[in-house]
């Protein structure tokens, strides 16, 4: 199910301050936030992008995703990698991508560009 973008924004929010060059370069989500051909939601700057898989919404909220990319380092990795994926079922991890990092059953995967 397409999360409702009020759960995006949420998330977009959460993240505001640790989301690499923030004050520059504002992360937010865009108009057509949800990629269906994937099932993940966007949230970008102008040079960076972080997709949340549907699950994550499916199965938390907004606060708990926020806590586990927070968990994840993600800011670091983004910083590094430009595009992260973020999924909470490993079983659907796409197996041509690095992944990056674990906590629990969330992880990131390096997107390529």
């Amino acid at each position: 199910m397409i999360p409702p973008i009020e759960q995006v924004e949420a998330v977009c929010e959460g993240l505001r301050s640790t989301f690499p060059d923030a004050r520059i370069d504002s992360p937010h989500v865009p108009e057509d936030y949800f990629d269906h051909i994937t099932d993940v939601a966007i949230i970008r700057s102008r040079r960076l992008c972080l997709s949340i898989s549907e699950e994550c919404f499916d199965y938390h909220d907004p606060t708990a995703i926020v806590e586990a990319l927070t968990s994840l380092k993600y800011a670091d990795l983004l910083a590094e990698h430009r595009r992260l994926f973020l999924g909470c079922a490993p079983h659907r991890a796409r197996r041509d991508l690095p992944i990056v990092i674990r906590w629990k059953d969330w992880y990131l995967v390096a997107g390529s560009d």
